[in-house]
């Protein structure tokens, strides 16, 4: 196989993945109900694109392995189903995924397409359509991936094992055990970027301004795809697509709820900065929207001051105080709270932010580094502990070993607790 044709594969891999929520891939029958979870369904259609994406990354054609596929079928609906209980208890016990987060989520998986292939333009090609009705259609998908996530991080993560539990597995499975690459053990302290009071000041002067335009009767459309920092949905004069009640930030939903189809809105301040919103037309709790975005812009200061933080805070860490410590009281990293800035072992073959490999390519360990910027932010990067390749031993690879031991108690646990739970919600499975 010819590598360029391999990226293209590997691609759309990755697209199967991301517009499962978009209902892309046809269903060759009519839809029907596939599961009842509650007061949910599963559609058949749904069950199908999940199936279809992970026959095509598993490399089976169904016409082929009919039977192979209906257990990947099978399967699916399982993972399906058991998802809708996670996100119920999630919703049960008020865990949140915030917007930054699933924003952050979505730049990450768009950035992957674009690298994949080199321009975001051949990413459109062959997707389709704008890679901005890509990320509206994959956005709720995130979403429900970082509840899901966060729900078993806050259950299982205080798991942990003893030394004969490691042993023993060690002993048992010595001779199948694979061998591992070189990787090393890092943690970081990230602070983001955030703009000045003057900044502010600046955006909101804009955005009235373009309000006081589209008052005046200036093309709301042609203004957005002008002056929108949402660059996505200025490629289509500031149009978001359906989205349903619950996928936006609260007060910009707030906002778009109240009006009528045709109303524009006020200036309205999010996390992301000042939003003009107009309605095009709702259907039921579905609203479709157009928006004008005028974000507060970072200046070099506003990144000179987040330097100068981490450089006292590296000089603290230096001087004696806790590396964890300090994460824990200043990172803005999410996953701060339970990982204190932790960040674990990362092949050195494959580590997927490069910013990240170059700094370690000539960091000691037990050095700390200086701040360097990636698309989150800026960091101060810990170098804690290099691991060679090569077998496993019980001497050189403890750690590898008890991780490898809590995964599967965490799993067993899991599993245990999954069906637990199922045994509390309906479910009334159809095919």
């Amino acid at each position: 196989m010819k590598p360029i044709l391999s990226k293209y594969i590997f691609l759309i891999i990755i697209i199967f993945s991301f517009i499962i929520s978009s209902g892309s891939l046809k269903s060759q029958v009519v839809d029907g109900i596939a599961a009842v979870v509650g007061d949910e369904i599963i559609l058949k259609s749904e069950v199908d694109q999940f199936a279809q994406t992970q026959a095509l990354r598993m490399r089976i054609d169904p016409s082929r392995s009919p039977s192979m596929y209906q257990s990947i079928w099978r399967k699916t609906l399982n993972t399906m189903i058991d998802q809708k209980i996670l996100l119920d208890r999630a919703e049960l016990d008020s865990i949140e995924v915030s917007e930054k987060e699933v924003e952050q989520a979505l730049n990450q998986q768009i950035d992957a397409i674009i690298q994949r292939v080199g321009s975001r333009e051949k990413a459109e090609e062959i997707i389709g359509y704008p890679l901005s009705r890509l990320r509206r259609n994959y956005r709720e998908e995130i979403r429900k991936q970082r509840l899901v996530e966060k729900i078993q991080q806050l259950k299982f993560n205080n798991i942990s094992v003893g030394r004969r539990e490691v042993e023993d597995f060690f002993y048992q499975y010595a001779d199948s055990l694979p061998e591992i690459n070189p990787a090393v053990k890092i943690s970081h302290i990230l602070i983001e970027i955030r703009a000045g009071s003057n900044a502010d000041s600046t955006a909101y002067h804009k955005i009235d301004s373009l309000l006081t335009l589209i008052k005046s009767g200036e093309e709301f459309s042609e203004l957005a795809s002008i002056y929108s920092d949402d660059t996505n949905s200025a490629l289509n004069g500031g149009e978001l697509g359906f989205m349903k009640r619950g996928t936006l930030v609260p007060e910009f939903e707030e906002a778009a709820y109240s009006l009528s189809p045709g109303n524009i809105s006020g200036i309205i301040k999010t996390e992301f900065g000042y939003h003009i919103i107009k309605l095009i037309e709702r259907r039921g709790e579905r609203i479709n929207v157009k928006h004008i975005l005028v974000m507060q812009k970072t200046s070099k200061y506003d990144e000179e001051k987040v330097v100068k933080t981490l450089n006292e805070l590296r000089a603290r860490a230096q001087s004696g105080e806790s590396f964890e410590d300090l994460a824990t009281k200043f990172s803005d990293d999410p996953d701060v709270a339970s990982n204190m800035g932790n960040l674990g072992w990362y092949d050195l073959s494959s580590l997927s932010i490069p910013q990240f490999a170059q700094v370690l390519d000539t960091l000691k360990v037990g050095n700390i580094s200086k701040p360097f910027k990636t698309d989150f932010g800026f960091h101060i990067m810990k170098s804690i502990e290099i691991r060679e390749g090569g077998k496993l031993t019980l001497k050189d690879n403890w750690y590898e070993l008890e991780s490898m031991v809590i995964r599967n108690k965490r799993l067993e646990v899991y599993n245990d607790w999954l069906k637990s739970i199922r045994g509390e919600v309906y479910i009334d499975i159809k095919m």
